[in-house]
């Protein structure tokens, strides 16, 4: 039996699945390490990855692939699926940080607001663990409560106020 994967030259694109894709159209999707996992569930995978930025639903993406959303849920379930997901959300995550830092950069270069400079500090300091949002507080008792001693005062002054 071969190991040859059919050739996938007539796999459609991302934006033509939906527009709203079209800004993921750069994420690569042709990893060796997933080559036994064809192109369409390549997409589909990243089309799920996506879908809180796109706002398909499951459902829409099964129909997009004219599968039912059960056979969607059932192919993404796999482990190859799995992992492939967990490899594109990685990689997504490392662009939007890539992005973040040189917004941050930004802001603190240019920016004439010192709240803004110093919240974009606090977030770094914070990312790497040099800034806790915590207050330590140290309660030093200088008098105990002694409840014998404030009931023979409360009585004290009844008595004087009757006498």
């Amino acid at each position: 039996m071969s190991n040859i994967q059919p050739r996938e030259d007539n796999v459609p694109s991302l934006s033509s699945y939906d527009e709203r894709l079209e800004e993921f159209e750069n994420i690569p999707l042709d990893n060796p390490k997933y080559s036994t996992l064809p192109m369409r569930q390549r997409q589909m995978c990243l089309m799920y990855v996506l879908k809180d930025q796109t706002g398909m639903t499951a459902k829409e993406i099964a129909e997009k692939f004219e599968i039912s959303r059960t056979m969607l849920y059932k192919f993404l379930r796999k482990y190859e699926a799995q992992m492939f997901m967990h490899e594109v959300s990685n990689q997504i995550l490392s662009e939007t940080f890539t992005i973040a830092v040189l917004e941050m950069k930004k802001i603190l270069k240019t920016s004439h607001s010192e709240s803004n400079k110093i919240k974009v500090i606090e977030m770094i300091m914070k990312t790497q663990g040099k800034f806790k949002n915590e207050l330590d507080v140290n309660v030093k008792q200088e008098h105990v409560f002694d409840l014998e001693k404030e009931k023979r005062e409360i009585i004290e002054i009844d008595v004087d106020e009757i006498e």
